[in-house]
C-alpha cells in the first residue's frame, strides 16, 4: 500500500496522473484538430471573412494549467515554509 505521507509516494502519485492527463489532452487535442478537409473545386466560404487566430484551446488550457499549478504551489508554499 503508498502512503501518501512519503515525498517519493507523492511524486510517483504525481507523474501517473500527469502522465494520464497528458495523454488524454493529447488525444482529445488530436481529435478536435482532425477535420474533413475541403474538397479540392469548392471555393472558400464568400465574403472574405476568416476564422480569427487565436490560440488552439490545448495550449489555452495548458497554459491556464501552469499559471493556476504555479499559483497553487506558490500558496502551499507559503503557509508552510520549509524549516533548514
Amino acid at each position: 500500500m503508498l502512503r501518501l505521507d512519503l515525498l517519493q509516494n507523492q511524486y510517483m502519485m504525481l507523474a501517473i496522473f500527469g502522465g494520464i492527463s497528458l495523454v488524454l489532452l493529447s488525444a482529445l487535442g488530436y481529435l478536435a484538430m482532425w477535420r474533413p478537409r475541403r474538397p479540392e473545386g469548392q471555393a472558400p466560404p464568400a465574403g472574405g471573412r476568416r476564422r480569427p487566430a487565436y490560440l488552439p484551446w490545448v495550449l489555452l488550457v495548458t497554459y491556464l494549467a501552469t499559471v493556476a499549478y504555479a499559483v497553487v504551489y506558490l500558496l502551499m508554499r507559503a503557509q508552510t515554509p520549509p524549516n533548514w
